[in-house]
């Protein structure tokens, strides 16, 4: 966690700017590298009775960490999408809750308990981080 999503992106294209685009998410977030995921979804659009070409945009979901951590990882988006060949791609962010995320069949929250993200991730009733 954070996943982003990628539609109507091609691997080819995201992989060499992919690194880079990690690095700086990672440092905003303050999130371990190995946290994140970049998913390509094909994605094919249709109008008018034609297949027409895919407009890029992402799909961030993620743990809310606030307003200007979210501008900064948009504009590292951003760039990321104009330095592979998509300068009109748009971002939209999902803000997911602790209590609704679930791993090996646990929250990593109650409803209303450890709400919050902390530089570091999730902290929950022990203060701990669980996920970032």
């Amino acid at each position: 966690m954070p996943q982003l999503r990628f539609h109507g992106v091609t691997p080819a294209r995201l992989a060499p700017v992919s690194r880079t685009l990690v690095d700086q998410l990672s440092e905003a977030t303050e999130t371990a590298r190995d946290e994140f995921t970049l998913e390509c979804i094909s994605t094919q659009y249709v109008f008018d009775g034609q297949v027409v070409d895919a407009f890029p945009f992402v799909e961030v979901l993620w743990f809310e960490r606030g307003q200007s951590v979210r501008d900064i990882c948009a504009g590292a988006i951003h760039q990321a999408m104009r330095e592979a060949g998509y300068p009109e791609a748009e971002t939209f962010f999902l803000a997911l809750r602790p209590c609704d995320y679930y791993i090996a069949g646990k929250p990593l929250a109650r409803d209303g308990e450890g709400d919050r993200v902390g530089g570091d991730g999730i902290s929950g009733e022990s203060g701990e981080s669980k996920v970032r």
